[in-house]
């Protein structure tokens, strides 16, 4: 599937009321269809596009990255720099929930740099403030 088409389908249930619900079941097609990695850009631009939408905690889109990212070293690394790319462009409080997730799964160095990349994410002006306030609540 095409990074296009993931993004129009999520557009396409950004409005709907019940988007926790809507986004499960997008998932379960994107699984049945073998959607992997080049759901990880697509997914993060959508996270920074629409940053207070309910994603759900912390929801089937991050369960679904995650899943694929779990995958192997290749689809880790990729995941890792698009989520890196995404923080570096507009960190969200749900980037940065992912970011955490992240930090708190690794050790050594990888862990200390992600750490770096989130203390980082404080000074981004396209941070807001509900953004700024999660990230100081996962680095204290």
């Amino acid at each position: 599937m095409q990074e296009g088409q993931i993004l129009v389908e999520l557009l396409k249930i950004v409005e709907n009321r019940r988007f926790e619900q809507a986004s499960a079941t997008l998932v379960q097609a994107w699984i049945s269809d073998g959607v992997g990695v080049e759901s990880f850009a697509p997914v993060l631009r959508f996270m920074e596009e629409y940053p207070h939408l309910d994603f759900g905690a912390p929801g089937p889109l991050v369960h679904f990255i995650e899943r694929v990212a779990g995958n192997g070293e290749e689809q880790d690394a990729e995941y890792e720099r698009e989520l890196a790319a995404s923080i570096e462009r507009k960190p969200t409080p749900h980037t940065a929930w992912l970011l955490n997730r992240l930090i708190n799964s690794l050790d050594g160095p990888k862990k200390q740099f992600y750490t770096d990349l989130l203390q980082r994410s404080l000074s981004n002006p396209n941070a807001d403030a509900d953004t700024v306030q999660v990230i100081h609540e996962f680095l204290e």
